[in-house]
């Protein structure tokens, strides 16, 4: 599973990422709750989430 990351807008830049969450167990992974979701304008697919 690859890295997920975490942005302030729908951009997708690096410099927009606040945090980076690595593959872990389930048991150790953190939990999100899909509250919206939104597209880049390349089509990217993004979700606002709250943790």
């Amino acid at each position: 599973m690859k890295k997920i990351y975490l942005y302030k807008n729908d951009v997708f830049k690096q410099n927009e990422r606040l945090a980076g969450y690595v593959s872990k167990p389930r048991v150790y992974r953190p939990m999100f709750v899909v509250t919206d979701y939104a597209y880049s304008k390349t089509g990217s697919c993004a979700t606002r989430s709250v943790m």
